[in-house]
């Protein structure tokens, strides 16, 4: 090993009677209070000292930041850890395959999932994450399991000894823990053998010592009557699965924060997607389609203003209104949002220019202020007078970098106006037009990143249907072989790997009614994928797919650039960008104070 590697939430026990560094060697890790072990995991295990990993997730935050807000707004307390067990309205939903924001159930294969397992008490969830996980999905267990679950298809074992370990997982190999039943009973493995089986199969192991396990599994099976034949086929099942399972206690620790996302969901969407949106960046999608989503579940949009915006995202209107913080202005530095915080504590800002002068707020960022409509106060002709406003802020000196306090004052073009909220200082001349509805709107996304007053298709509605286009909702309960339409905006565009070695694309789109994911064969990538990566947004012509076993699919055969065929009108639209694990992703917020 070149350097030194610290794990990110790795804890390493002693004991009570014995310091740490009596039982292991220990040296800085670079933080103060915190060593770091120089043994690896596996000496540690070695050593029989215990290493337990704490994973810290941004959906923790998120949902604890929900039930702060939704206890302050109620005036009682709601803990999103201790909610009611198996709640009938949260299962439907989850069933619907909404499931956006839904932590581990959001992506568009688990929703896909949802709309097929339909679960409906927690170890449904539980099943569903280990289940789309690359062993059981690769080893093609998902679709036994959906079926058997759903009454389609007879329960089966390979052998009766298992049927007591495979019951409840209707005859499938979904947990970990299973492999150590399967040893035991087929192989008469003691449960820790059972777990150095499952141990070596998880791990890089070269090819002779799969073998050795191999033969050896074979060798105690047939000992216990069972044939050759079907001992193989059981290790390869479990060694097929094992590499990539999960175990059942990790699962159903997702399922508590899956269950959770989804009540909070159900019946506080307004504070749930707040605590979504400001615990950014987690989760698979992109703060955009947080905001329409949550547009979609009813919850209003309130436009941003600098006397009424927090930090971040807050919920107004009794629940049923969100309104844009300021942490979402493109350029806006952590000590611009303490200072327009604290400022406006003391006395409101009367202007444009006054504002600029008592705030450390940049020129570039006061500009992002104007198009992401915080300072429509200070414009009689509210958003329409952006232009402006726009030039005001334009004409003021820039901040030098790098001042000392004492110097926040600067000498402004124009006499100071007094510090009236009602007060406005406009700039006459010509060439100030009204900003329209359409330039207000591509202003809050440059500024934003966000669509605040509608989702973009909105305008043109009457255009969409002129073409033939059916909204998303509508294409997932349509029958089999029915050829439509679709459009929307770029969400992802992933290609995942398959079996058997062809590319297969899935795209997921985004309009007015929800999300769609479309799939895209070898032969129609080759044909249009450059529109894909040159355009955020996209007219499909595709055929329905339903399957018994494998659900409904939209199978795209024509891909066009909606904004050429809606010729230029503006729409805006996500920039295509690289992401982790997909060949495209919708731009995210990177534009966060901080």
């Amino acid at each position: 090993m070149r350097s030194a590697g610290t794990h990110s939430g790795g804890m390493v026990f002693g004991k009570a009677d014995i310091h740490l560094s009596d039982l292991v060697p220990l040296e800085p890790s670079g933080q103060e209070g915190l060593p770091r072990c120089q043994y690896d995991k596996d000496g540690l295990e070695y050593a029989g000292l215990p290493k337990l990993d704490l994973l810290g997730l941004r959906m923790h935050t998120a949902l604890s930041e929900t039930g702060k807000l939704v206890s302050e707004r109620l005036g009682r307390k709601v803990d999103p850890y201790d909610l009611p067990p198996e709640d009938k309205d949260t299962f439907a939903l989850i069933r619907t395959g909404r499931n956006a924001g839904m932590f581990q159930l959001e992506s568009p294969g688990q929703m896909h999932l949802s709309r097929r397992l339909k679960p409906r008490r927690f170890r449904d969830i539980v099943a569903s994450i280990s289940l789309f996980r690359p062993g059981p999905v690769r080893e093609d267990l998902l679709n036994p399991y959906v079926m058997r679950k759903n009454g389609l298809e007879p329960y089966s074992v390979l052998l009766p000894e298992l049927e007591p370990v495979l019951r409840p997982t209707y005859g499938v190999l979904v947990y970990q823990e299973q492999v150590l039943e399967v040893a035991h009973r087929v192989a008469g493995f003691t449960l820790a053998e059972g777990d150095g089986i499952r141990r070596a199969m998880t791990r890089d192991r070269g090819p002779g010592a799969m073998d050795a396990l191999r033969e050896e599994f074979v060798s105690r099976a047939v000992e216990r009557g069972v044939s050759e034949e079907k001992a193989r086929e059981i290790f390869g099942y479990a060694e097929g699965f094992s590499a990539y399972g999960f175990s059942a206690a990790h699962a159903a620790s997702f399922a508590e924060l899956s269950y959770a996302s989804a009540f909070m969901k159900r019946h506080f969407p307004a504070e749930f997607f707040c605590g979504l949106l400001n615990a950014q960046p987690m989760g698979f999608y992109s703060p955009r389609t947080l905001v329409n989503e949550a547009r979609r579940e009813g919850i209003s949009i309130l436009s941003p203003d600098i006397h009424l915006s927090g930090e971040g995202f807050a919920v107004e209107e009794d629940g049923t209104a969100l309104r844009v913080g300021l942490t979402y202005t493109k350029g806006l530095s952590r000590k611009a949002v303490d200072s327009i915080l604290a400022e406006r504590e003391r006395e409101t800002f009367g202007s444009v220019q006054d504002l600029y002068r008592r705030t450390s707020v940049a020129r570039d960022a006061l500009e992002s202020l104007v198009k992401g409509g915080f300072l429509d106060t200070f414009s009689p002709g509210g958003a329409s007078g952006r232009g402006a406003l726009l030039t005001e802020a334009s004409v003021l000196p820039k901040k030098p970098s790098g001042r000392r306090r004492g110097q926040e004052e600067l000498p402004l073009p124009h006499p100071a106006r007094p510090k009236k909220r009602e007060g406005f200082h406009e700039i006459r001349g010509p060439g100030f037009l009204p900003v329209s509805a359409k330039q207000r709107e591509q202003m809050e996304w440059e500024a934003l990143s966000l669509n605040v007053v509608r989702h973009p298709l909105a305008p043109y509605r009457p255009a969409l249907r002129d073409l033939g286009v059916v909204p998303s909702t509508q294409i997932l309960e349509m029958e089999h072989g029915r050829h439509v339409r679709s459009a929307g905006l770029l969400e992802s565009l992933q290609r995942p790997p398959t079996k058997s070695g062809r590319p297969v694309y899935f795209l997921l789109l985004e309009d007015e009614s929800g999300l769609l994911q479309c799939t895209i064969f070898e032969a129609v990538y080759q044909r249009y994928g450059h529109i894909l990566h040159r355009s955020g947004a996209f007219l499909l012509e595709g055929k329905v797919e339903v399957d018994h076993r494998r659900g409904h699919s939209y199978l795209v055969e024509r891909i066009a650039d909606l904004l050429e065929t809606l010729s230029g009108t503006g729409v805006p639209v996500p920039r295509t960008v690289s992401g982790s694990g997909a060949l495209l992703r919708a731009s995210r917020q990177d534009s966060q104070a901080g």
